[in-house]
């Protein structure tokens, strides 16, 4: 085999790696304008969501100008949802650059938050919410509930201790059944009647 041929065979091969190679790169780039693209389209869908929480909002801050936890909690997460949003519609603009995997996660974030502040508004203008105290409150409550009721179904009834102290006492040919902690069954059972007390100290008498 000739210089030429190797020098041949070598280019060749060398073209078709530079062809997958920018086939690979024409994908990858096609792939970042539709993702970018559809990224960009999902931010536009926020907009006439973002008016309406607008005017919520504000109903929202007056509701709550005498519940400090509503408002703290309308202003951290409203500003959170604010800095991302900004965020998001700078890189949809192209005035700020990231990775594509960075662009996603942030408008996943964007429409995450979103939703939660909307609900956070709802609750406070419609005089629903509560604060994260008052939820513990009422699931300690809930849980000393459950943990009452599993006391009483784990202790016995009055029936049952009844029948527990219920024991039978045999003696030789006098099969008898006591009541323990009752006296007045025990005094039935065993000790003489009243009258027959009365008799007896009657006849003592001189």
């Amino acid at each position: 085999m000739s210089s030429r041929t190797v020098l041949t065979s070598s280019r060749s091969r060398g073209r078709l790696v530079n062809t997958r190679t920018r086939r690979d790169a024409d994908a990858s780039h096609y792939f970042a304008i539709e993702t970018r693209l559809e990224l960009k389209a999902r931010l536009a869908k926020l907009q006439p969501a973002l008016r309406r929480l607008l005017v919520q909002a504000k109903l929202a801050w007056l509701r709550c100008s005498l519940d400090a936890p509503a408002a703290a909690q309308l202003v951290q997460l409203g500003e959170e949802l604010t800095s991302a949003l900004a965020q998001a519609f700078a890189m949809a603009s192209g005035t700020e650059t990231a990775p594509l995997a960075e662009y996603q996660a942030l408008v996943t974030r964007v429409e995450c938050e979103l939703v939660t502040f909307q609900n956070l508004v709802a609750d406070v203008a419609t005089g629903n919410f509560q604060s994260p105290e008052e939820d513990e409150e009422e699931d300690e409550e809930e849980d000393e509930g459950e943990d009452d009721e599993e006391e009483e179904d784990e202790s016995p009834s009055e029936e049952e201790e009844e029948q527990e102290s219920e024991e039978e006492v045999t003696y030789p040919r006098h099969p008898q059944r006591f009541d323990l902690p009752s006296m007045a069954t025990y005094c039935q059972q065993v000790a003489p009647p009243y009258s027959s007390y009365l008799s007896t100290t009657k006849g003592r008498k001189p």
